[in-house]
């Protein structure tokens, strides 16, 4: 390699043994009266691990990813003495769970294998895979898991009871419903839809309101058209699971709420 103002230029050369052992050349020359200055250093670098690699739990979902162990194996490499859950990253959560390393366990006799013990935080509600990155710290570099990456598979709850008894009574340009919980204690709110009583496309034609928590028995829906009638009814919710089955349909046609007349008493 050679640097210089092209008349005179300087030659700097690397041995086999320092390209061998990731070293590298750092340059630094600046213009002075006196031409070019130089410096150079050879600074050694660790190589990062070739590969890792994981053993696989049978099965993780929501409910036993809190503990569940994961044993990974940087091919080539030992790990040190001090190797410590911040040494690795946990990849591939989806938006809403975090999974981190929690502890790091190292059996004596296999010196490339520790045991990583997850931990997580947040909800999901979709499958996904994670994947397992060696950081900085016992090992210098990352790499990325190339077998095997974990599964997750998401909790899915059944869907809660339906409501009953729901009625409809009608007001301006609206309705209040009224309904029965059904004593279900994971419902955690509910769901209103209506419709166009003329309107047989179901049941896409319902619309959905916003819902209520799972306090109440009693919602009112708005923004309706007077002297047209409509159906209701209920849906209950419970967390990471589909509403509920629908409650009996209940009609009602909104009206202009009748002036209130003052009769004078007769004389």
């Amino acid at each position: 390699m050679q640097i210089g103002n092209g008349a005179s230029p300087t030659t700097i050369t690397l041995s086999q043994a320092m390209v061998d052992n990731g070293g590298v050349v750092v340059i630094v020359f600046w213009n002075s009266f006196q031409g070019y200055a130089l410096y150079a250093e050879w600074v050694p670098i660790e190589s990062p691990p070739a590969s890792i690699k994981s053993t696989n739990p049978s099965s993780l979902s929501e409910s036993n990813l809190n503990g569940a162990t994961v044993t990974v194996e940087l091919s080539g490499s030992t790990f040190d003495s001090d190797v410590a859950a911040s040494d690795f990253e946990i990849t591939g959560a989806p938006s809403g769970a975090t999974v981190t390393v929690s502890s790091v366990t190292r059996d004596s006799s296999e010196t490339d294998e520790a045991e990583l013990t997850l931990s997580y935080t947040g909800d999901f509600d979709e499958a996904f895979s994670l994947g397992v990155k060696a950081k900085a710290g016992g090992h210098t570099g990352s790499s990325d898991l190339d077998t095997g990456t974990v599964r997750v598979a998401a909790t899915v709850e059944t869907a809660a009871a339906k409501p009953t008894g729901l009625s409809a009574a009608a007001g301006n340009r609206g309705a209040v419903l009224t309904w029965t919980d059904p004593g279900d204690p994971t419902i955690t709110g509910w769901e209103y839809q209506y419709k166009l009583t003329s309107d047989m496309n179901w049941p896409t034609g319902w619309t959905t309101v916003s819902g209520s928590g799972a306090g109440t028995t009693m919602a009112t829906v708005t923004g309706l058209t007077n002297d047209i009638g409509y159906d209701f009814r209920v849906r209950a919710l419970r967390t990471r699971a589909p509403a509920s089955e629908a409650s009996d349909s209940a009609s009602a046609t909104p009206v202009v709420e009748p002036e209130a007349s003052i009769t004078s008493p007769s004389s």
